[in-house]
């Protein structure tokens, strides 16, 4: 019966996923806490029903330049995750979800 089984749990083991496609995606930037009380600035990457993946400049070429420039920070967002973004519209918020004048209270 071991014999048997064994094959079987090897054949129904998951397999590794293929990155999935999103319709849109959402670039926002913020300040990431580094430690202490120390900010740098930072992207976060909201892909539809996942957590955010959050970049901090000086990470995978991120620089200032690039996080306070929407059209940059989207293309750069795109470079790193090609798979996901091809095809996929895309949304920047440079102002970390707060609208202006919005007090974070």
């Amino acid at each position: 019966m071991k014999q048997i089984l064994l094959p079987l749990l090897l054949i129904a083991a998951p397999l590794p996923a293929a990155a999935q496609a999103y319709s849109e995606f959402l670039v926002v930037r913020c300040n990431a806490k580094t430690g202490g009380s120390s900010f740098t600035t930072s992207l976060e990457v909201h892909f539809p029903g996942r957590d955010e993946i959050v970049h901090v400049v000086g990470e995978e070429g991120l620089t200032d330049e690039i996080a306070y420039d929407g059209p940059q920070a989207v293309a750069w967002v795109r470079s790193l995750y090609p798979e996901q973004t091809a095809g996929a519209e895309a949304y920047y918020d440079n102002a970390c979800g707060y609208e202006q004048g919005q007090d974070d209270d």
